[in-house]
């Protein structure tokens, strides 16, 4: 047997045997360097809110076992620290590393393998604290590895646009002026938790709901809306000749409360001279 040292291998064993005279041919061995199970971990956030835990496991791995802490110091062990015993109320999932393999959650739940795992829920500035452990065939854990990451969290659910341009003029017959909104809400808006309410003043008054749209995530505009009689004029008193200036707000609504989460101006205020046709 010949043992000899290697710069990428602990060693290469080249065996052979002997009977009598003759010798069988020389098979050669190399001795991986380090065969302890590795699974070097990445945190990040494909979209706001949402916590993506990466690994890529050396030829040693066949299962991993994820603990996940949301804290800004501590960590998800028994005292905090990295090095001491993992605390099960942190535990997430056991899973092989190959996607047909197979796994289960911390509810007991079964899931598929693969190297990410992916929670949501994260909000802004939280801290998310991993420590993965490899497992090797036989259950054998290797070398822990840990990573955390300040969490930017989901947009809070606002209107990135809203606009008003004039339908149709009203006249001093009595016709109202007609107006048509368009909206562009972000991806946090939901439609069922959230309404968007439209406001209408005239010359710096009072504002008065115009009306409410209960789907404001699919549904994005409102055409040929009258606003007479919203504000307790008549038809005509709004339609007398003169010039009003007429402004539109939005107010976008948490059902839950309700309480408003974001409002701003429609924008495309106008000053319509109406005349009887």
């Amino acid at each position: 047997m010949n043992l000899s040292a290697s710069a990428t291998y602990n060693g290469v064993v080249a065996c052979y045997a002997v009977i009598g005279n003759r010798q069988s041919p020389v098979q050669v061995f190399q001795l991986p360097l380090s065969p302890v199970p590795l699974a070097p971990i990445t945190l990040s956030e494909p979209v706001g809110g949402t916590l993506r835990i990466s690994w890529t496991p050396n030829a040693w791995v066949r299962r991993v076992r994820v603990y996940r802490r949301q804290h800004a110091t501590s960590w998800p062990t028994v005292d905090g620290t990295t090095t001491t015993a993992l605390s099960e109320t942190y535990f997430v999932a056991e899973m092989n590393v190959l996607a047909d393999g197979g796994g289960f959650d911390n509810v007991g739940n079964t899931i598929v393998g693969g190297t990410t795992l992916e929670n949501t829920g994260w909000t802004n500035t939280q801290v998310a604290r991993v420590i993965l452990v490899p497992l090797d065939e036989l259950g054998t854990p290797g070398t822990r590895a840990t990573a955390n990451l300040t969490m930017t969290g989901a947009a809070a659910a606002a209107l990135t646009a809203c606009t008003s341009t004039l339908n149709g003029n009203g006249s001093s017959c009595g016709t109202p002026a007609t107006r048509d909104f368009a909206w562009t809400p972000n991806g946090s808006v939901v439609n069922a938790t959230h309404d968007l309410e439209i406001w209408h003043s005239v010359d710096g008054g009072a504002d008065y709901l115009l009306f409410t749209e209960t789907s404001p995530a699919t549904v994005t505009t409102r055409t040929a809306v009258s606003i007479s009689g919203i504000d307790g004029e008549s038809a005509y008193a709004q339609g007398s000749g003169t010039l009003h200036t007429w402004r539109f707000n939005y107010k976008l609504v948490a059902t839950a409360g309700p309480t408003v989460v974001d409002s701003g101006a429609c924008v495309g205020a106008f000053k319509p001279q109406n005349t009887c046709v």
